[in-house]
C-alpha cells in the first residue's frame, strides 16, 4: 500500500500536462456517457442547427435532397385591369360625338342653304337675310329679328321662334312642322304653301299674313290675331 500511495502522489505532483489530459478524459467520458446518448445528441444537434436535409428528403422522396420551392407570381389588380374604356365612358363619348355631328355649322354667316340645325340664334339680327333653303331644324331663334328675311323652302321643323319678329318675311313652302311660334309677329308674312302641321301659333300676330295653300292641320291658333 505504501508503494501505491507513493506512485499516486508522484502522479498528482507531476507536470500540469498530465493533469490536463486526465481532466479532458474525464469530461469526454461524462459527455458520452449513457447508452445511445451520443446518437440522440447528434439528432438533437441536427434539429438545433436548423438543417433541412431530413425534411427535404421527406418532401422530395430523395434522401438528402433539398426541397425546391416554386413561386408563381400572379398579376396585380392594376396589371390585370385592361386599358379599354368602361361602358359609361364609351356611352358618354358616343353621345357627345352624336350631339356634335347633329349640330350645324353655327359659325357660318347667314346665306342660302346655310346649315344652322340646332344652333342657338336667339335674339339674332337677321333682318332682310337670305336664308332660302336653309336648314334650321330644331334651331333656337327666340326673339330673333327676321323681318323681311327670305326663308323660302327653309326647313324650320321643330324650330323655336317664340317672340320672333317675322314681319314681311317670305316663308313660301317653308317647313314649319311642330315649330313654336308662340307670340311671334308674322304681320304681312308670306306663308304660301307652307307646312304648318302641328305648329304652335298661340298668341301670334298673323295680321295681313298670306296663308294660301298653307297646311294648318293640328295647328294651335289659340289667341292668334288674324286679319
Amino acid at each position: 500500500m505504501g508503494a501505491r500511495t507513493r506512485r499516486f502522489t508522484s502522479l498528482a505532483s507531476g507536470s500540469g500536462k498530465a493533469t490536463a489530459v486526465v481532466a479532458c478524459a474525464v469530461m469526454l467520458l461524462a459527455a458520452c456517457g449513457g447508452s445511445g446518448g451520443s446518437a440522440a445528441g447528434g439528432s438533437d444537434a441536427l434539429a438545433v442547427r436548423g438543417d433541412v436535409v431530413d425534411a427535404s428528403a421527406e418532401a422530395s422522396g430523395t434522401p438528402g435532397a433539398p426541397a425546391s420551392v416554386t413561386t408563381t407570381s400572379s398579376p396585380s389588380a392594376s396589371e390585370a385591369t385592361t386599358s379599354s374604356p368602361s361602358a359609361s365612358e364609351t356611352t358618354t363619348a358616343s353621345a357627345a360625338e352624336a350631339s356634335s355631328s347633329s349640330l350645324g355649322n353655327c359659325a357660318s354667316p347667314a346665306a342660302p342653304n346655310v346649315d344652322w340645325a340646332r344652333c342657338d340664334k336667339s335674339s339674332a339680327d337677321l333682318g332682310g337675310a337670305d336664308l332660302s333653303g336653309a336648314d334650321l331644324t330644331g334651331a333656337t331663334l327666340s326673339g330673333a329679328d327676321l323681318s323681311g328675311a327670305n326663308l323660302t323652302r327653309a326647313d324650320l321643323h321643330r324650330a323655336t321662334l317664340t317672340g320672333a319678329t317675322l314681319t314681311g318675311a317670305d316663308l313660301t313652302q317653308a317647313n314649319l312642322t311642330r315649330a313654336d311660334l308662340t307670340r311671334a309677329n308674322l304681320t304681312g308674312a308670306n306663308l304660301f304653301g307652307a307646312n304648318l302641321t302641328g305648329v304652335d301659333l298661340f298668341g301670334a300676330n298673323l295680321t295681313g299674313a298670306n296663308l294660301t295653300g298653307a297646311d294648318l292641320f293640328d295647328a294651335n291658333l289659340k289667341d292668334a290675331k288674324e286679319a
